[in-house]
């Protein structure tokens, strides 16, 4: 895949979906890719996405505790901390049960009330 991002081409990707409804951006998270999720951003797409589950690729990020790509998208749009899937959990959610605590330190570092978010209990 990064072969392809190689070539300066005009592509979006914003419309486009594999059959699970993940898109470009949240394969490339799922599969850790951070070369490709920056290069994705950097060339417009767009970083609140949702699957056909209503995740973000933040979601994504913290279900699998990448919290250098976490961080990134964080850092690139601040509002994908409170978005909701379609259960209505929070990357808090997702982030309390990765194999690390790495994400929620994260998304403390942003989020000031981590700790007092009523969902978690």
């Amino acid at each position: 895949m990064s072969e392809l991002f190689k070539k300066e081409m005009n592509l979006n990707f914003n419309n486009v979906f594999d059959h699970k409804g993940n898109s470009v951006l949240h394969l490339a998270v799922k599969t850790n890719q951070m070369s490709v999720v920056e290069y994705l951003i950097q060339k417009g797409m767009s970083s609140d996405i949702r699957d056909r589950l209503f995740r973000t690729p933040l979601h994504v990020a913290c279900m699998h505790g990448f919290a250098v790509i976490a961080e990134y998208l964080i850092w690139n749009n601040l509002d994908l901390i409170n978005q909701r899937d379609l259960r209505g959990r929070t990357c808090v959610h997702f982030a309390s049960c990765a194999p690390t605590s790495d994400c929620l330190n994260i998304i403390g570092c942003y989020d000031r009330n981590i700790f007092s978010h009523k969902d978690l209990y």
